[in-house]
Formats: C-alpha cells, structure tokens, sequence
C-alpha cells in the first residue's frame, strides 16, 4: 500500500496559469491565518510556535554555535510565518548575545513586492527574486541572498506548503534537501497524514535515489528524523511539524 496515496484537491492559486491577482491575495491570507492570534481561542499564533520548533532544531544543526545555519524558506508565497518566525528566534539570540539567524524567502512565483517591504523591515531577512524550484535547489543558492553568504548550513523550511506536491514531487523535495542541505523542516495547519511512517518511507527511498548514483545524504549517514504538534486553537486548533536533519550533530 503507497502511504502517500490520497486523493488530491486543486488549489486554484497554486497553478501555473493563476494570474497573480488571484494567487498574491490568496497568499495573503494564508499568511494572516499563520500570523495572527484570536482571542480567547488561541493563545499563541501558529507562527511564535512554529519558531519555538524551529529554535531548537537550529541549535542542534549549529553545534552549540561552532557553525552560522541559514534558514531558506520554499514556496513563501507573500512571505508567510516567516517574518514572525525570524523575530521570535532572533529576539531570543540576541537576548543570549548570539548573531541573528538569516532568513531566506524563496517561491516558485516569486512575489517580490511582499518580499521587498518585509527585507526592509527586518535585518536578517532576505529573498531569492528569480523562480526556486524545491526539487531542485543546490546549497550554492544560499550564497544568492547577501545576508546569508557567511552561512556554511542551512535548514530549508515548508509552512503549509509541503502538501502541494505529490508523491513523486515530495520525494523529489526530500532527496534534494537530504543532498544539498543540512535539515528540512514541514510545518501544517491540519494533519495531512504527516505520520513518522510517511516521511520515513520517502526519505528512505529518497536516499536510495542517491546510493543509486554514488552518493549520501549530507552528514554521511541516514537522516534523524522527528515529528510533533503543538495545540494554537483551544479544542481543535493543531499545528504539526515533522523535521529531518543530518545525523553527524
């Protein structure tokens, strides 16, 4: 039985052929719905907790800040959690005297002008302006954005995004992080099926992929991978992450 296996609903703001009138708006308000919290019902954004997650995924890939990781972001659509995420881990390094994490947004149909207001008002955070494919990104694209070209790892991130691709496509995407990143990081709204069985059994054929052609995962052996979800909407409200990363640290 193929795990991966569902059926699969359009999006309309997701084809190629959206005109960005239609797409940039509906970006828009998937960011709110990331970003913003309703009182009484929720007493967090999904957002400040994802960056809880993500803060302490990027100590361990840092080792105890011997190495400067980059976060790259793929399919920011208007730049999502991001934003809010950068300012929750940064506000905490810098309260522990640490450099700022840079932040690098990246999409397919890159909205640029979202992007640019958002560079300006936050020092850490940068963006790609050309279209990134997640299935095929080298590590050289971290060097693209300014703030980022110290970094010597980076953590690739997909908020409410991981979803979009089916199974050949998210395989793709695991094989290309397992390869030219040093951990990837899949944030949801609803449960999808993100079970530890699923990813697992992705990756494992994503790193056959690579023994196929003489390579390994970055780190040299099997990634670590782990899953959780965190409650943002009291009863029903659940935000739910699973993270793979290099096992050398």
């Amino acid at each position: 039985m193929n795990p991966f296996a569902r059926p699969r609903l359009i999006e309309l703001h997701e084809q190629p052929r959206t005109p960005p009138a239609i797409r940039q708006p509906v970006q828009d308000m998937l960011t709110f719905a990331w970003t913003h919290r309703v009182w009484p019902l929720q007493h967090t954004s999904p957002a400040v907790l994802a960056g809880t997650v993500l803060e302490r995924v990027l100590a361990t890939i840092a080792q105890g800040g011997a190495d400067k990781v980059a976060v790259v972001d793929f399919c920011s659509g208007a730049g999502g959690p991001i934003p809010t995420i950068e300012r929750v881990v940064n506000a905490h390094r810098a309260a522990k005297s640490l450099p700022a994490t840079p932040f690098i947004l990246t999409d397919l149909h890159p909205h640029t002008s979202a992007w640019s207001h958002l560079r300006h008002s936050a020092k850490a955070l940068d963006y790609v302006p050309h279209p990134v494919d997640a299935t095929r990104a080298e590590r050289e694209l971290v060097g693209v954005a300014g703030k980022a070209d110290d970094a010597n790892k980076h953590f690739r991130t997909f908020f409410l995004a991981f979803h979009h691709f089916d199974e050949r496509g998210a395989q793709a995407v695991l094989r290309d992080a397992m390869e030219n990143a040093d951990g990837i990081g899949i944030f949801e709204l609803q449960e999808f099926n993100l079970g530890s069985l699923l990813i697992k059994y992705l990756a494992e054929r994503a790193e056959k992929q690579l023994e196929a052609q003489g390579k390994r995962p970055t780190g040299g052996r099997s990634w670590v991978w782990e899953q959780g979800r965190e409650a943002h909407t009291m009863g029903i409200g659940k935000m739910y992450y699973i993270v793979g990363r290099r096992a050398d640290v």
